[in-house]
């Protein structure tokens, strides 16, 4: 306003100054271009008497500044603040079209548009926030969002597709969590979920059909294993069962009556066959009813053992003796293979033990054949034309030097080392670690001496003779390749007899 009021002030002045005829018929003024010889009047007739223009005012900006409030439109009407500056330079104007202009619209004060959710016109179209609208969702893509009395709401994208699982993430992008609880059972068909802190219940369908077995699976898919506890006895009446893992237990009537008797049948439908036994015995006592397959046996007290062959009742069944079985095994009493014995028959409460083998000659087996209390006493093996016998009964080597002398023979003398790898390999056949030979030390202060034929051979292994007791006598070790150890003289071996 105040430029608007300047600008028509300095106007109105300068066209007194350019226009003499506006301001009385003696004021005529000649342009100092025209030509000198016209008399011009008197200067200071001609001039403008500045005093008479009362109207004369300071072109200054800063005199003629008037406080644009309602209550500073009075102008200052002293004279020096009228006073005009009448030079030609003080009423000079710039005319160009930029200073002339003059920024008169009421949209300088409104912004392009309304963006900002506010509750403001900010774009001075007398509507409010209805730019406001584009966003990011939190899926990093482009959104809608609703403003409200200058509430702005989540960015929602209507345009993303998908389903919103139970993990606390708004997979969606519409600005919930969680919030689709739809889904699909193990029997395939629709259900429904809840969720908490990112964790989903079973899936669970509430109109899925069917019963849950014993089985570990969810049959009737709501969720739950093996909850269905009904099932039919094996007399077709309703009853229970548990469930373990996925195995069912026997299905129990509660109310089923009767007593289960040895038929072979389960009578009282609990799930077993003839378990109910009890029974008075001839004895007049408790007694547990024998069943074998459905069929009833005797009566036996259950404190009484089973009929032993001693010719009394010790079940109280009224029978003597009547549960003993022959073909048990006895003993005969006899030695050797003639101890076995078989039970044969019950006679006057006493069982007879039947001989099983009779007495026979004796073989190179390890049996005592002829039953005399000693094993393969006469056994040995001849080789090499009967120059050596190998005797399988164990002894002493005192005691296998005498049993060579029974036979016309010595303890073996190896004088080679021919003579000492056939020995060898005739024991290694006969699957023997151990076998004496004729070599023997009798005490700490003799000399090793042989039995039989006497020869400086000797084979021993590394280390060996080592044993500490006296006398020592030699022998075949297999451990080491049937070289020659020492042993004590009273050890049980077998021996080589040579003749």
């Amino acid at each position: 306003m105040r430029r608007a009021l300047l600008f028509l002030f300095l106007l109105a002045s300068a066209c007194r100054v350019s226009h003499p005829d506006l301001v009385g018929e003696d004021a005529t003024v000649n342009d100092a271009s025209t030509d000198s010889s016209i008399d011009a009047p008197d200067i200071d007739a001609t001039e403008m008497d500045a005093a008479r223009d009362a109207t004369e005012m300071d072109a200054g900006l800063d005199a003629m500044e008037m406080d644009a409030s309602p209550d500073a439109t009075e102008m200052d009407a002293s004279p020096d603040a009228m006073e005009m500056d009448a030079s030609p330079d003080a009423m000079e104007m710039d005319a160009s079209p930029d200073a002339m202009e003059m920024d008169a619209s009421p949209d300088a004060m409104c912004a392009a548009n309304d963006l900002t959710c506010d509750a403001e016109d900010d774009d001075c179209d007398g509507r409010f926030d209805e730019d406001f609208g584009s966003c990011t969702t939190t899926c990093g893509t482009v959104g809608f969002q609703m403003c409200t009395a200058g509430v702005a709401s989540t960015c929602i994208a209507p345009s993303v597709a998908g389903t919103d699982t139970c993990n606390g993430v708004d997979d969606d992008c519409d600005g919930e969590t969680d919030e689709d609880t739809g889904c699909t059972t193990a029997c395939g068909t629709a259900g429904s979920l809840t969720c908490s802190g990112g964790s989903p219940s079973a899936c669970t369908g509430a109109s899925s059909p069917g019963i849950d077995v014993c089985n570990g699976g969810d049959d009737d898919c709501d969720g739950e294993t093996d909850e269905d506890s009904g099932c039919t006895t094996t007399c077709g009446t309703p009853g229970t069962q548990t469930c373990s893992g996925g195995v069912p237990s026997t299905c129990t009537g509660a109310s089923s009556p009767g007593t289960d008797t040895c038929n072979g049948e389960d009578d009282d439908c609990d799930g077993s066959v003839d378990e109910d036994r009890t029974c008075t015995t001839a004895c007049d006592t408790p007694g547990v009813r024998q069943c074998r397959d459905g069929v009833p046996g005797a009566c036996v007290g259950a404190s009484s053992p089973g009929d032993v062959c001693d010719g009394a009742d010790n079940d109280c069944d009224g029978r003597s003796d009547e549960d003993f079985e022959p073909g048990g095994a006895c003993d005969t009493g006899l030695l050797g293979a003639c101890e076995e014995g078989q039970i044969s028959s019950c006679s006057a409460g006493a069982p007879t033990c039947a001989q099983v083998r009779d007495r026979s000659p004796e073989l190179c087996n390890l049996i005592d054949d002829d039953c005399d209390g000693e094993t393969d006493e006469q056994c040995c093996d001849f080789v090499a034309g009967g120059r050596y016998a190998f005797c399988y009964a164990p002894q002493s080597w005192r005691d296998a030097e005498a049993d060579c002398q029974r036979r016309g023979m010595h303890l073996a003398t190896v004088n080679d080392e021919v003579e000492q790898a056939f020995l060898a390999d005739q024991t290694r056949a006969l699957s023997t670690d151990n076998a004496w030979i004729g070599y023997v030390q009798m005490s700490r202060s003799a000399g090793w001496e042989w039995a039989g034929e006497d020869t400086d051979f000797t084979d021993w292994q590394t280390g060996e003779p080592n044993s500490i007791s006296f006398p020592r006598c030699a022998h075949l070790w297999g451990m080491r390749g049937y070289n020659w150890a020492d042993r004590g003289c009273g050890t049980r071996f077998r021996y080589w007899c040579e003749r």
